[in-house]
């Protein structure tokens, strides 16, 4: 007699609270469509999530466009080739940690205070969008049948 197990993970993800409705700057590949949210990974045996894999949730921003997740609180860059820390928007905490997401983190609570906020409309030069169709496109409906005739 044989059994089939499945094992793995599962990830379970939802909304931070207090951060609905931030969206941020992805730092991978700069879209304005990242997201915060909670992640707490469990162990599965065939599906059924047994274990945690975390003592707590983790606080990450999330970027739908390209997969990218970043911790909101802390983190450690890696050194340069100098062997000097990278500051890559970062702010300095202790022991060599830093703030991850400050421009984040100030959005918290519906706070817009000191953040970067979302990206300035696009200028089109001399006085605005073009208005109408494009250029060589008549204003109206097709007129005719399906071919053209009446």
């Amino acid at each position: 007699m044989a059994f089939c197990f499945t094992v793995g993970t599962h990830d379970f993800r939802g909304p931070l609270q207090g951060y609905e409705n931030v969206t941020a700057q992805c730092h991978r590949c700069g879209n304005w469509s990242a997201h915060c949210e909670t992640e707490f990974p469990m162990f599965t045996i065939c599906f059924v999530p047994l274990i945690p894999m975390a003592v707590k949730k983790y606080k990450l921003v999330a970027c739908p466009i390209c997969g990218y997740k970043q911790d909101l609180v802390y983190v450690t860059p890696p050194p340069r080739q100098g062997g000097e820390r990278v500051e890559d928007g970062c702010d300095v905490i202790a022991d060599g940690r830093y703030r991850a997401r400050p421009d984040v983190q100030s959005m918290a609570h519906g706070g817009g205070g000191g953040g970067a906020g979302p990206p300035p409309p696009q200028q089109h030069g001399y006085g605005g969008p073009p208005q109408g169709p494009p250029p060589g496109q008549g204003g109206g409906p097709p007129q005719g049948g399906y071919y053209g005739g009446k």
